[in-house]
């Protein structure tokens, strides 16, 4: 049977905060997934393994936790209950799975296929586009959830 927790992890970073985790325990072998946040050791229930009501932004942290913790809960009893074995690193990569996916990637495969069925024409069409689309962004990558009217 897999568990899944929230954890402060005990190495801090260069501010002096600690990481929060989601540790994902299987035939007592464990796996985190960072979730981002950082606070003060001083901020942590380690009891019921949430953020105190202290911290400021304490509902939202812990919110995103508990969010974090259901589809991560989710996807263990997924795994649990399939007939095949999964290990511990298989069902934090179907947790983690591709949430941010780059634009230019997705782009750069398209170019390959356009080349690979020899469709020379629009592959120099769309090259000059998405050329023009980085040197405009000054960015390397952009996420599908970064596309938007303004482009921030």
């Amino acid at each position: 049977m897999a568990t899944d927790k929230a954890v402060l992890r005990k190495r801090k970073n260069l501010e002096g905060h600690y990481p929060i985790a989601i540790r994902i325990t299987k035939d007592r072998i464990s796996s985190y997934m960072g979730t981002g946040q950082y606070i003060d050791e001083k901020y942590w229930d380690e009891k019921n393994r949430v953020v105190r009501k202290s911290h400021p932004n304490a509902n939202i942290i812990n919110n995103y936790i508990l969010i974090t913790i259901t589809e991560a809960n989710a996807k263990v009893l997924e795994a649990e209950t399939k007939d095949d074995y999964q290990t511990v690193a298989a069902i934090k990569k179907k947790i983690t799975g591709n949430k941010k996916i780059d634009f230019f990637v997705v782009a750069e495969m398209h170019l390959r296929n356009l080349k690979g069925r020899d469709r020379h024409h629009q592959y120099d069409t769309e090259i000059g586009r998405l050329t023009k689309f980085k040197k405009f962004l000054n960015k390397k990558q952009l996420f599908f959830n970064e596309l938007n009217i303004p482009l921030y």
